[in-house]
């Protein structure tokens, strides 16, 4: 399951700037991909300082393969669904040169973690 929070969770304008807790109820095999913190020992509750955080905190469910690293002292999550075989440490690599040079720009990392959600699978994209 991949949830795009804007497009899925309502809006109540009087209530945009409270915390929230989001439950979520899967299979147990499945594991949760999101740049929000959970809940202490449970990976399934994730929190949200706000509505405008939770809208814009894409979530995937489901059985992927996640590629863990750390650039710059910062986290760094892939989460790779699909019927697809990869070297993570290209992955690693080439996300890492990214994340710097991103870095240079800004001049720092604004996180402490950050998540990618890629869906790779023969068909999914532009072939030309």
């Amino acid at each position: 399951a991949f949830l795009s929070g804007a497009t899925v969770f309502m809006l109540v304008p009087s209530r945009r700037s409270d915390p929230l807790l989001l439950r979520l109820d899967a299979p147990a095999d499945w594991q949760v991909a999101c740049g929000l913190d959970h809940e202490p020992g449970n990976p399934r509750t994730l929190l949200a300082p706000s509505y405008d955080v939770l809208a814009d905190s894409p979530i995937e469910i489901g059985l992927h393969e996640l590629v863990s690293f750390d650039v710059d002292g910062k986290r760094h999550d892939i989460a790779v669904w699909g019927n697809l075989t990869f070297d993570s440490d290209r992955l690693e690599r080439d996300f890492a040169k990214i994340i710097r040079a991103e870095a240079e720009i800004f001049g720092q990392l604004p996180y402490d973690r950050y998540v990618f959600i890629m869906h790779v699978a023969p068909g999914l994209g532009d072939d030309t």
